[in-house]
């Protein structure tokens, strides 16, 4: 997840929205890591955050800048579409179980 968000924001672009889902697998030290992953994304300046996920609520927490968190895929949509419409670059990135492909359409 790192290596995508420092590599996106490689990209000279003035509006990026990051879209991030709960990280699995990370075993007992699942909610440092989205917490620090929190702390790692205010090295840069996303335009918006959003974290969906019971997980990524540890993340958004972090996050000093222009963040909301969501449980879900579906009551993230009606934001992650206002969000989208004026990026100019979007990262959607998460877990495969967190099926963030549902959001594809809307971006």
């Amino acid at each position: 997840m790192r290596a995508a968000i420092s590599n996106l924001f490689s990209i000279q672009q003035d509006h990026v929205v990051l879209i991030l889902g709960d990280m699995f697998e990370l075993g007992e030290n699942e909610v440092p890591l989205h917490e620090e992953l929190g702390q790692f994304v205010n090295q840069f300046s996303p335009a918006m955050t959003i974290g969906i996920g019971p997980l990524m609520k540890h993340t958004i927490g972090k996050v000093n800048g222009p963040a909301k968190w969501f449980p879900s895929v579906e009551e993230a949509r009606p934001v992650v579409k206002e969000a989208v419409k004026t990026a100019s670059l979007v990262l959607l990135k998460g877990s495969r179980g967190m099926a963030l492909e549902q959001l594809a359409g809307d971006i």
